[in-house]
């Protein structure tokens, strides 16, 4: 059996050759984490096949079937061996014997189906026939087909083909019921009111969207927006603990929700940004509306009980009248000056004493509105230096081990202070400067992670946004030159990509995405759930990570349909092979149901919030956080829990009122 000596990158497979059949040979240790085909003979979207028998002859004659057949193979010769292709390779199909020594087909099946990660490949047994008394047995452990032996190429190759099928039938049934689903919740969450014409809370994006609707209407009548934070949230979850500090926060919602039941004029409510929620008011007057305001400022200061403590805890609210932007503003830019007038209000009611409620005043408190000012400013504002990057932590969730960074940008305006990305990348996006900012997101992505693994960090990857503008020839041009000029290697580098950006030009999104992964850098898809979920471009793109998006882990433990709807999601990944990111895990509850159903990674403010560059940078050497568990020289891999000990202090110390308030009021998590 002749090697090819052509040269193999790490985690892609072998070409051989055996009686002029080429087939594709890994051992265990040649991990196929990314599904690169570059065997010969071997098609890249070739399925791949785990075939593990202890008779060599059996089992070199099975790889050389099925490669022959167009199927990539994995040959193992034991059983435990086995087990641990199962788990680094992620097999479409494992063809297995059941006669092993020492670890048996049963056992290997029974791990198999054991492991969330690998329970749903499909598993045929190999059987003598004087061993058909096992297929009761093989069945009750999850088996989907026997092979009695001798079989021929045609029944190994139609009974692979036929689990093959059936796979893809799960997939496809898994992706309609997760759009549908999808679908159905978006539908739920734009509804202001539940079945008995109460008023519910929206999560973040129905409560913009509720704005916008409210901007839109002809002004006949008073508009107010209130917006009320929770400012002693992190001195309370530090002496609670984050379960009851969660229990708490279910608290405030109640009773947030008991006091709009004596406001008629409340006609909205919902989550406006982190610790935050709105309330916009509508008809009567605007003193009623500010008077009511205080009214339910007053309400909540109330004390709670939480474990039989009672526990007090203080507010401050912003309130903004019906916007003063222009008649020629649509009804996006109206809300969104609303919100930036609330949020500015509510800076300078933050740092007072006790629970206050400031109105917003023009004079006083300018804020940043006018689209034409800032479609004009964001042109310059990469070479007047204004952009920064915040980054937040990808965490393991079983391990808490930080595994990377999504890279996110902000703008510091030179006048106007943090302009929030809600905001301006909208913007970018219509008037093209996106490219030249997504431009410099990305090689100064590169040149700091490159920075962190020469002074030692043990950090595996940077996630950085590719927006739909910038899905043109010249981005695998432009990651390479940011890869070369930063000397970051290029599996360091991961590049999120929504679906909305893959569907605008199919063709040309195909060959982009095969020439980054060709470039070695892994790609993921962004806010997966909330657009086509579709079978089609799942199966035709090479993808290595899916991000469940935001609006489907927020709240998580509240709502089933999400529980559902993330079950399915990552049942579907597993089919498909590929890693999965859940974003947005605020609470405990929420990383215990991802992990639980098999999520290994998550990002959110659970973990941490983004950290502005500078700080996290200055973090991860300081002594302030035992830097021992920050690097990988001593302990390990970096634990959030070192990390965010050592940016605690400088983040509170560095960071104004009127900066954090800006930063989290409209957190969307976009970049260029």
């Amino acid at each position: 059996m002749a090697e090819s000596s052509k040269p193999v990158r790490e985690g892609c497979s072998l070409a051989c050759q055996a009686d002029d059949v080429p087939y594709a040979l890994r051992s265990h240790s040649q991990c196929w984490q990314a599904p690169e085909r570059s065997a010969e003979g071997v098609a890249e979207n070739a399925p791949g096949v785990l075939v593990i028998d202890d008779d060599l002859a059996v089992l070199h004659y099975v790889a050389r079937c099925l490669a022959h057949a167009g199927f990539w193979v994995c040959q193992q010769s034991s059983g435990a061996a086995g087990i641990e292709a199962a788990r680094t390779c992620m097999p479409d199909v494992i063809v297995c014997d059941v006669t092993m020594p020492e670890v048996d087909g049963h056992e290997v099946l029974r791990s198999v189906r054991a492991d969330p990660a690998t329970r749903e490949i499909p598993f045929i047994f190999l059987t003598a026939k004087q061993e058909r008394r096992d297929i009761r047995k093989g069945m009750q452990l999850g088996a989907d087909d026997y092979l009695p032996k001798p079989f021929s190429i045609e029944e190994l190759v139609e009974a692979v083909r036929a689990r093959l099928d059936r796979k893809w039938q799960l997939v496809e049934r898994e992706s309609v019921r997760i759009r549908d689903m999808a679908q159905r919740i978006d539908a739920n969450s734009q509804r202001a009111h539940d079945d008995d014409g109460r008023l519910r809370l929206l999560d973040l994006s129905g409560f913009e969207d509720a704005l916008r609707r409210a901007a839109g209407s002809d002004g006949s009548m008073p508009q107010s927006l209130a917006v009320y934070r929770w400012k002693d949230a992190d001195r309370i979850y530090q002496e609670l603990g984050p379960a009851s500090g969660e229990a708490l926060q279910r608290q405030f919602d109640e009773r947030f929700l008991d006091c709009l039941r004596f406001h008629p004029d409340a006609v909205a409510c919902g989550r406006a940004g982190l610790q935050r929620s709105g309330l916009l008011f509508e008809g009567t007057s605007a003193e009623a509306h500010e008077a009511a305001a205080q009214r339910i400022l007053v309400e909540m200061t109330r004390p709670y009980r939480v474990d039989g403590r009672e526990v007090f805890a203080q507010f401050c609210a912003g309130l903004s009248r019906r916007s003063a932007a222009g008649n020629g503003c649509t009804a996006s830019e109206r809300s969104a000056a609303a919100l930036l007038e609330a949020e500015a209000a509510l800076c300078v009611a933050r740092p007072l004493a006790g629970s206050r409620l400031v109105v917003h005043d023009g004079a006083s408190m300018p804020v940043h509105g006018g689209r034409m000012r800032l479609d004009a400013d964001l042109h310059h504002a990469v070479e007047r230096g204004e952009l920064r990057l915040h980054f937040q932590p990808q965490v393991d969730m079983r391990t808490d081990e930080v595994v990377g960074f999504e890279a996110l940008v902000r703008w510091q305006h030179r006048e106007l202070g943090m302009v929030s990305p809600a905001e301006f990348i909208p913007i970018a996006e219509r008037n093209g400067s996106i490219r030249v900012i997504g431009e410099w997101v990305l090689r100064e992505s590169c040149r700091q992670m490159a920075s962190w693994l020469r002074q030692g960090a043990s950090i595996r990857h940077v996630a950085v946004n590719v927006s739909a503008v910038q899905m043109e020839d010249g981005l695998v041009e432009l990651v390479r030159d940011a890869l070369r000029e930063s000397s970051l290697p290029a599996h360091c580098l991961q590049l999120e990509i929504t679906e909305s950006a893959l569907l605008l030009d199919m063709p040309r999104a195909m060959r982009i995405l095969e020439s980054l992964r060709e470039a070695g850098t892994s790609v993921a898809i962004d806010d997966f759930g909330v657009g086509y979920s579709s079978l089609c471009y799942l199966r035709q793109f090479k993808f290595d990570v899916l991000k469940i998006d935001r609006s489907f882990v927020m709240d998580l433990e509240r709502e089933s349909e999400k529980v559902a709807i993330c079950e399915m999601i990552l049942h579907l990944a597993r089919l498909l092979r590929f890693e999965v990111v859940a974003e947005g895990v605020e609470t405990v509850r929420a990383k215990d149901l991802l992990t639980n159903e098999g999520c290994r990674y998550g990002q959110g403010y659970l973990f941490s919030r983004p950290l502005p560059q500078d700080v996290l940078t200055s973090a991860l050497w300081s002594s302030l956080g035992a830097p021992s568990r920050l690097t990988p020289t001593a302990d390990g891999p970096m634990k959030v829990d070192a990390l965010l000990h050592a940016v605690r202090l400088p983040v509170l110390a560095s960071n104004s009122a009127s900066q954090q308030a800006q930063a989290a009021g409209v957190e969307r998590g976009m970049t260029a």
